[in-house]
């Protein structure tokens, strides 16, 4: 992305996505979003600026980030289906 009609474009398709929240050009060639986790995930928002015809940085710190988003997506996944922990005052009984 590098220049204002490019950032215009991926604004507007990714804005279009449900479960998109919030979709901002930080810089050129910097998008940041803000979604839904229970709608979608990181992968899907990567594929779909890929099918758009612009790349994803692939310098190291940029693959570290990302890592470490869709690590904290997939912990942040499998929380939500476990079961609520009981309240202090009432522990479970075995």
């Amino acid at each position: 992305m590098t220049c204002q009609r490019c950032a215009n474009c991926i604004n507007e398709t990714i804005s279009k996505i449900d479960g998109i929240k919030k979709v901002g050009i930080k810089k050129m060639g910097s998008v940041h979003v803000e979604y839904d986790l229970m709608r979608l995930n990181i992968k899907m928002i990567e594929n779909e600026i890929i099918n758009l015809g612009y790349g994803i940085s692939t310098n190291l710190w940029q693959r570290v980030k990302r890592g470490w988003i869709h690590y904290s997506e997939e912990t942040e996944s499998q929380n939500m289906n476990l079961p609520a922990p009981p309240c202090c005052s009432k522990p479970p009984i075995p």
